[in-house]
């Protein structure tokens, strides 16, 4: 990997705003960091996800970890899709982690924070681009 490669990240008190960590898609997807193991990439403490997950967290996740865990399964099961089953697997597997009693509550609260302001700032762009007045 000699190549450099530059990626546009938050800085300073930007980067406060967020309770996770931002990852670019690209060291998910990317051939070039196949081999990179997730331990180089996240601590034990630090969760890192998606934009996707985070969606996917809003719109089928519960207070109830197990009940979160539940519900994904049975999303998996449900998808003819093999890559939608893997990836709602692959929630439910990092939300039965042993550990994840310990920062599943605070994250889902705080994903939930999150993910209002994302969609009330889409909604606002939304109508910024096309021509709208602001919604009262």
């Amino acid at each position: 990997m000699g190549d450099t490669i530059n990626f546009d990240y938050y800085y300073g008190i930007e980067a406060e705003q967020f309770s996770f960590y931002r990852v670019p898609r690209l060291l998910i997807k990317d051939e070039r960091f196949k081999g990179l193991s997730s331990d180089a990439i996240k601590s034990k403490e630090n969760k890192i996800m998606t934009m996707n997950q985070k969606k996917a967290l809003y719109a089928f996740g519960s207070p109830d970890r197990e009940a979160t865990v539940n519900r994904f399964c049975t999303l998996a099961e449900l998808a003819p899709d093999p890559a939608v089953k893997h990836f709602f697997l692959a929630i439910a597997k990092e939300m039965n982690a042993p550990t994840a009693d310990r920062w599943y509550r605070c994250m889902f609260f705080n994903l939930r924070l999150e993910m209002e302001a994302y969609l009330r700032y889409e909604k606002a762009f939304e109508r910024i681009v096309s021509g709208c007045p602001a919604a009262e």
